[in-house]
Formats: C-alpha cells, structure tokens, sequence
C-alpha cells in the first residue's frame, strides 16, 4: 500500500507542478502580449505624429512656391 500511496503523491506533485507550469507560461505569455500592445501603440502614435508634421512641411512648401510663383507672375505682368 506504501508503493500506491507513493504513486499517488507522486502523481500530486506533478500535476501541482504542471499546473504551475502553466501558470507561468499564462502569465508569461500575458507580459509579452502587454508588451507588444504597448510597443504598437508607442509606434503607431510616433507614425501618426510624423505623418502630421510631414502633412504640414509639405502644406508650408506648396504654399511657398505658390506665393512665389505668384509674385514671378507679378513682375512678369509689371515688366509686360
């Protein structure tokens, strides 16, 4: 009867430790996933920003040119 009971604690100490196993890699794989969302979040909120700024460097130079294409017009209808 001792090798069953033996064979029973046994078993009981490893299902305790799969079951803690599995714990750990839950918790483990959750980090991660935080991890990730956060990093996604970060980059996409740097694209974002970029992508304004650009929007507005780009809106800045087309409107100087066209001012100064403006002005070249100007003189050109001055000097005609």
């Amino acid at each position: 009867m001792s090798s069953a009971g033996e064979d029973n604690l046994e078993k009981l100490r490893e299902s305790e430790a799969i079951s803690r196993l599995q714990n750990e890699a839950q918790h483990s794989a959750s980090k991660v996933k935080d991890t990730a969302e956060r990093s996604v979040e970060r980059t996409s909120s740097i694209l974002v920003a970029f992508l304004n700024n650009l929007e507005e460097e780009w809106q800045r130079g087309k409107r100087k040119i066209e001012d100064q294409m403006e002005k070249e017009e100007a003189e050109k209808r001055k000097k005609g």
